[in-house]
């Protein structure tokens, strides 16, 4: 039990899975994500099972218990931050075409600005 104990305790410590950080993290994930059109709070479902997988646990070796909660919430972490920087590269892919667009129309434009003021000139 105390070899179990020690290899939790050193998982857990080696990849932050504690309840404090589990939170910590759900809060940064948020914090970097709020400008972003979901207001939903991000594997709210995976956290709670994870909180309460280790709320549950009676001696420190029922942690044990969590690692495969732990597994989902970090997929489902890792999942909604791609998901999330797809949409957000697309809105960006889309956002510098509209831009390419309006400077190739005003290039346009200035171009046939300047040929017509140089087709008005008197010296031709």
């Amino acid at each position: 039990m105390e070899k179990l104990r020690c290899l939790d305790d050193t998982h857990s410590e080696r990849l932050g899975l504690t309840v404090d950080e589990v939170n910590a993290l759900t809060n940064r994930i948020e914090m970097r994500t709020s400008n972003m059109v979901s207001v939903e709070p991000v594997c709210a479902d995976c956290k709670a099972t994870v909180i309460e997988c280790y709320n549950s646990a009676r001696e420190p070796s029922d942690v044990v218990k969590c690692w495969d909660a732990i597994g989902a919430f970090t997929q489902c972490v890792q999942d909604a931050g791609a998901d999330r920087l797809r949409a957000r590269s697309e809105r960006d892919a889309r956002e510098q075409a509209r831009r390419s667009r309006h400077v190739a129309h005003a290039r346009e434009h200035a171009l046939k600005d300047l040929s017509g003021a140089h087709g008005d000139s008197p010296s031709q």
